[in-house]
């Protein structure tokens, strides 16, 4: 296309003077800016072309019309050609892709079935010898099978073991609950849990955020790595 689009430029100069007779240079010329702009690698064009043609004399009109095609491209078009496909699939990214983007939480968490979950009148010895059975560092709190918070290891320290035979997970259950949704990506889930310092986000029904669906923890992150490398290898 781009290649058409410059010699049917040719033909309209054809007739003014100090104009190069030499469709071919319009052909390769218009090629490399079709490309700098679809692509948005307009040095990759500068130089590759020359190389390729061992015509370096096409230097000054490639680093024209090729910078001119990449800022054209950059006004009209968001990302690149290879960046397009991702987004038609319903992948939103930013330049650079990472595999974090590409992985559904709906994908890596767990989900409700296999969720080990306490009640606020839970008493918290039960919950300190929950902790130290299941290896898990943080539960989510259930009330008539509606989510009501979140109950963590870090939440426990400091108390000593007659506090945690006469007080209920209620006592204790403070703090902001953050959640997560089937159709954010494991990149969103990271920055959460960096932000509010956590290592276990509930996922839950946008509609609904009572409606507990399953959970998702840094080690489910890990795993989306591996995932969202396999699907770029796909992608590509």
């Amino acid at each position: 296309m781009g290649a058409m689009f410059g010699g049917f430029f040719a033909s309209l100069l054809s007739g003014l003077p100090l104009v190069s007779r030499q469709p071919s240079i319009y052909y390769l010329v218009g090629m490399a800016a079709l490309f700098a702009g679809a692509a948005k690698a307009p040095l990759t064009c500068i130089v590759m072309l020359p190389e390729m043609t061992d015509n370096y004399h096409l230097l000054p009109a490639l680093m024209v019309v090729c910078s001119m095609s990449y800022f054209v491209s950059s006004l009209l078009m968001r990302g690149s050609i290879y960046t397009l496909k991702l987004r038609r699939r319903g992948v939103e990214i930013e330049p650079g892709i990472d595999p974090l983007k590409l992985v559904k939480v709906s994908e890596i968490m767990t989900p409700l079935e296999r969720v080990v979950s306490v009640r606020r009148d839970t008493p918290l010895s039960i919950l300190h010898f929950m902790i130290l059975e299941s290896k898990h560092t943080a539960f989510p709190v259930l009330e008539d099978g509606r989510l009501v918070g979140i109950i963590t290891l870090k939440q426990l320290s400091g108390l000593g073991q007659e506090e945690m035979e006469e007080m209920r997970v209620k006592d204790i259950l403070r703090g902001r609950l953050v959640v997560t949704y089937p159709d954010e990506t494991a990149y969103d889930v990271l920055e959460k849990m960096n932000r509010f310092d956590v290592e276990m986000l509930p996922v839950v029904d946008r509609a609904d955020e009572g409606k507990l669906l399953g959970v998702v923890s840094k080690r489910d992150t890990l795993n989306a790595i591996i995932l969202g490398r396999r699907k770029m290898r796909l992608l590509e």
